[in-house]
């Protein structure tokens, strides 16, 4: 089965919020597997620092989250019409395979300042990301306590590869260390954090 926009949800979230609903500054999509996508308006991008979360679910009640602090933002496009290429220090999960014509999309950008409607258009990006509602994010922000108190167990949902690469660091292709809820500790010496 071909994984899709909707399989895994990305959200940007102030860095300073632990709460996925009071965070979130907007919808993006799994570029790469180590970069994602977020539509314009694109205002978040000054106004301090942001987080990545990545959230997919694992069972019918659970789901896995990170937050990931971001390497670079790439701005594309301008004001409301922008996309952000968020590049992350490492892979997150496998992205949706997707067809993208440059030609077309220099095309395109040349009649429809919005960069991401010229990305829907071509099938890159599924439609409604950007209306995506809110709702959801209580669901993760419930994920994200489970998570934090304990009460995940990697054993019961397939999470304990990712557990294995939090525990040896440097032996997998996860950005490490990793304190209790999974994000990067706030050491003022280390670069992937601002």
């Amino acid at each position: 089965m071909p994984i899709s926009d909707d399989d895994v949800l990305v959200t940007v979230q102030s860095a300073d919020s632990t709460d996925a609903a009071a965070g979130h500054l907007g919808w993006g999509v799994l570029w790469s597997d180590d970069a994602v996508l977020v539509p314009g308006p694109s205002d978040w991008l000054g106004a301090g620092p942001f987080d990545v979360l990545v959230a997919h679910r694992t069972d019918g009640e659970r789901g896995d989250v990170l937050r990931i602090s971001p390497l670079s933002a790439t701005r594309m496009g301008s004001g409301d019409g922008s996309a952000v290429l968020v590049q992350l220090p490492a892979r997150v999960g496998r992205a949706p395979s997707r067809s993208l014509s440059t030609r077309r999309l220099r095309e395109d950008h040349a009649t429809e300042p919005d960069v991401w409607t010229c990305l829907e258009r071509q099938g890159a990006v599924a439609p409604g990301v950007r209306e995506r509602s809110t709702t959801v994010l209580e669901e993760i922000a419930g994920w994200e306590e489970q998570q934090r108190s304990g009460l995940s167990d990697p054993g019961t949902h397939g999470g304990w590869i990712d557990l294995m690469c939090v525990l040896i660091p440097g032996k997998c292709d996860l950005a490490g260390p990793f304190d209790v809820d999974g994000r990067r500790p706030r050491d003022p010496g280390d670069p992937l954090r601002r």
